[in-house]
């Protein structure tokens, strides 16, 4: 053994330092990586304490608030069947010194796409919100854009006792801002439970929701809602705007501002109909049926649709738009295909021919589910001249 370290001494020296090396670098290497992961949760930290204080004239502090979310379910945007159930992904006090001015939840919602997370800010002295801030979002970029000053101020100074307790959607970004509403709701009713806050509700049962097929009125009046309302069980028919704004009483007395409130409110979280496609124009006499939807990025298409003598059909079409189909959205569709108006007329074609199922175009996603939306239209306008039949 001496004679083995005599010889072969300063290479095991080296092997044991090389060793030593590796195996301390490798420690010293965990902990920095550490190190660096804990620092940038700090960061976040700091980054989000930041943003949540700027809601807050004069706050000094947000604290971490322990609660227990509360469980509810939503419909998705624009649908009538499909729920979900938002997530409280955090909740905070923010104090100004030591008094409590606020709460902020952090709620994770669903617009066009999951995982939109905004935090609302409420103030405990008037039970109102003082803005929101989004946190993240999977959203589409060029329609989430289109949210501009105008529909965040919404939020600022909004009474939670508010019986239409509702925001106005932007035109293109419509799901992005169901998926803010619905976040809204939520936050209210976490604070409902939190704060011993009543929230204000008017017996109100929106009996029916449907388009107003009328060619007189439905391009400014586009809805008509059947409600029951208050303890006498009072009816009326009115009209709504797109917006689902009170826009005129059909029957019944005219309802006071509350109730059209109300109704304004169960009639946009309904999801009973769409407003993503609207009618222009209609000639009895020729039977031509003009409607309108936008595509991507807003882009409007206009759909001209001759309706049979038999009214159960159309005899022809003709589309307008501007829309190309080499924006960013639809890279997948195979040009092949045709160019525009292509998708719009291959998906008006098998409406012509009578198909129960409109398929829509692979890679151009956005105009096909906006060309559904349209024939949707289409088709309960011509069952409405057809009696129903």
């Amino acid at each position: 053994m001496k004679t083995f370290f005599n010889k072969h001494g300063l290479i095991t020296v080296l092997v044991l330092i090389i060793a030593f090396i590796f195996v301390g670098g490798g420690i010293y290497s965990n902990y920095m990586t550490n190190q660096i992961a804990v620092h940038e949760d700090e960061n976040k930290g700091g980054e989000l304490n930041a943003l949540f204080l700027s809601m807050f004239d004069g706050a000094t502090t947000v604290e971490v608030f322990e609660t227990t979310a509360v469980s509810k379910t939503y419909f998705k945007p624009l649908s009538s069947s499909e729920e979900y159930s938002p997530v409280l992904t955090g909740s905070y006090k923010v104090l100004n010194g030591s008094t409590e001015v606020g709460v902020i939840y952090v709620v994770t919602t669903f617009g066009k796409n999951a995982n939109l997370t905004v935090a609302y800010g409420i103030d405990l002295s008037n039970d109102s919100f003082v803005g929101i801030k989004v946190i993240s979002n999977e959203e589409t970029p060029s329609y989430f854009a289109t949210l501009n000053t105008d529909f965040y101020h919404q939020f600022n100074d909004k009474t939670l006792d508010d019986i239409g307790f509702s925001i106005d959607s932007v035109a293109g970004a419509t799901m992005s801002s169901k998926g803010f509403e619905t976040g809204m709701f939520y936050a209210r009713e976490q604070y409902a439970v939190d704060f011993s806050f009543t929230i204000p509700s008017i017996v109100m049962t929106l009996n029916s929701l449907t388009y107003n097929f009328d060619p007189t009125t439905f391009t400014t009046k586009p809805f008509i809602a059947d409600v029951t309302y208050g303890d006498e069980n009072t009816n009326v028919v009115v009209y709504l705007d797109s917006t689902f704004t009170y826009a005129g009483t059909i029957t019944g007395t005219e309802p006071a501002g509350d109730a059209q409130s109300g109704i304004k409110s169960y009639a946009s979280a309904s999801g009973l109909v769409s407003t993503s496609a609207s009618f222009v124009s209609y000639n009895a006499d020729t039977r031509t049926l003009v409607i309108s939807t936008n595509g991507y990025n807003k882009t409007p298409i206009q759909g001209t649709y001759v309706i049979n003598a038999t009214l159960d059909g159309i005899d022809s079409y003709s589309i307008v738009t501007v829309e190309s189909y080499d924006q960013e959205y639809n890279d997948k569709y195979n040009h092949a295909l045709g160019s525009v108006p292509y998708v719009e007329n291959n998906l008006s074609e098998q409406f012509k021919n009578g198909e129960v199922e409109i398929d829509g175009i692979a890679g151009a996603t956005v105009t096909s589910n906006a060309m559904k939306n349209m024939l949707n239209l289409l088709k309960l306008f011509i069952e409405d001249q057809n009696g129903g039949e």
